[in-house]
């Protein structure tokens, strides 16, 4: 199969992007615990760039009230149709001030079926707003702001109606939004194409890139006094989360920006990265364990073993143990943009 990466340019700086997914959900297996509980934006030349590859990325940002990250969601029929078998924005400028002149791209990733490339098509894809009041998007993907608020920024396949979307945050001055990472409890969903911050606010902690070691070494970042935001994530890794193209259980975890960016895991669960994420050791089963009071997050495929943080190694990892005064399971945080 192929993929092509298609590069619309939006006329405008843009905000926060979201998706419509059913999340995945699962049961903790086995193991017991104790209930101890960014924005990329840049410039773009005025045309449409067409690639084609053979890795398959993702989507990204999300969500609730804005919840959301620097790339983008998409909503797909798996398995497909003929022609396209899977579409994704993986990357969008978060929010689009009105009467910008800057420029910046939209990356959507485009999974065409065997036997097809989309060499027959001019352009495989069509732009629309959920607000025309307030946004519009020309052929490629461009959008104009009109006035403050928030649209749904959609692209749709001229075959097999397949699409991705992502909110749009549309402002006149920086303080018409506020953009926060926002601790996740028992009430939220995750959405595909939430940037998320895997983080121990009991030690102050959160997870970065660095894996040496088969661990997510740590980073120290600043937390409000409840330990409901990370008010400082500077060094800490920022995920999107990504459903899996084929429409297996589980999320992908990406980082974007890296060579390599799908957080997996080995037969002996220790942590790497891979640069597709087309084998089953890019899944994650990521819920909510009411029981427990905290989120759980395991691999797919090789057993048991929360995702925790050990002080001891100052980084995280899954583990099969209980919670101890040295070992905590993870917690969750979301990019949340809030319009005033």
């Amino acid at each position: 199969m192929k993929k092509a990466v298609i590069l619309p340019l939006l006329v405008v700086s843009l905000l926060l992007g979201g998706c419509k997914t059913t999340p995945k959900k699962k049961t903790s297996k086995g193991s017991s615990i104790h209930s101890e509980t960014t924005s990329h934006e840049g410039d773009s030349s005025s045309q449409v760039a067409i690639s084609s590859g053979t890795s398959l990325t993702t989507q990204i940002p999300p969500s609730s009230s804005l919840s959301g990250t620097s790339s983008s969601s998409s909503e797909i029929d798996p398995p497909g149709g003929e022609v396209f078998e899977g579409i994704f924005i993986r990357w969008y400028p978060e929010t689009v001030k009105v009467s910008s002149t800057k420029s910046s791209a939209t990356i959507v990733d485009v999974v065409y079926a065997e036997g097809h490339s989309g060499e027959e098509f001019d352009n495989p894809l069509t732009w629309d707003t959920s607000d025309h009041s307030i946004a519009e998007a020309d052929q490629y993907g461009r959008i104009t702001a009109k006035q403050k608020g928030i649209v749904t920024l959609t692209c749709t396949t001229i075959v097999d109606n397949l699409s991705a979307s992502c909110r749009i945050v549309c402002y006149n001055n920086d303080s018409d939004f506020n953009k926060t990472w926002n601790r996740l409890g028992a009430s939220d969903n995750l959405q595909s194409g939430d940037q998320l911050i895997i983080a121990c606010p009991e030690f102050n902690k959160a997870a970065t890139t660095e894996s040496t070691g088969s661990y997510l070494h740590a980073t120290s970042v600043t937390y409000n006094s409840d330990k409901s935001q990370i008010t400082d994530a500077s060094g800490a890794a920022k995920f999107i989360l990504g459903e899996d193209y084929r429409g297996r259980e589980g999320y992908n975890l990406e980082v974007p920006e890296l060579a390599e960016p799908y957080l997996a895991f080995t037969n002996e669960a220790k942590i790497h990265w891979e640069n597709q994420p087309k084998k089953s050791n890019t899944l994650w089963y990521i819920s909510f364990d009411l029981d427990n009071n905290v989120w759980d997050m395991r691999t797919v495929t090789i057993g048991d073993g929360w995702m925790m943080y050990n002080h001891d190694k100052d980084g995280f990892a899954p583990y099969q143990n209980s919670e101890t005064e040295m070992m905590k399971v993870m917690t969750l945080y979301r990019l949340t943009y809030t319009l005033k």
